[in-house]
């Protein structure tokens, strides 16, 4: 395993996630987000996220050599470890979110279907 280079993508998957959150937030705003329907939430604010994820694992699954799925799968659970424990350090207590059955399914969704190749 390549442990590096997992450190690496799981970094930057999570910044990437988290700036395009962010972004969300900013555009359509925090109280809008929370008036709106399930659906709603879902197509303006978890859609996005889960399209800059798989980007972003797509091309690490390109530049991995062997073994990709494996390294794919430890770095979305690194970021996701890292997003919780960085959430709950701000809060001041452990928090998981009301959504986390919807999250986890989202960012487990599209490494699901990958079709890792080899290039090399």
């Amino acid at each position: 395993m390549n442990w590096s280079s997992i450190i690496k993508f799981s970094v930057f998957h999570f910044v990437a996630i988290t700036l395009v959150s962010t972004l969300t937030t900013l555009l359509i705003g925090a109280d809008n987000l929370v008036k709106q329907s399930s659906i709603d939430s879902l197509f303006y604010f978890q859609a996005p996220s889960a399209l800059v994820g798989l980007v972003v694992l797509s091309f690490y699954a390109r530049v991995q050599k062997s073994q990709a799925l494996l390294h794919l799968t430890v770095a979305v659970v690194i970021s996701d470890i890292l997003g919780f424990v960085i959430l709950s350090a701000l809060m001041g207590k452990l928090y998981f979110a009301p959504t986390w059955a919807i999250d986890l399914f989202i960012t487990a969704f599209p490494n699901s279907g990958n079709k890792c190749t080899t290039h090399g």
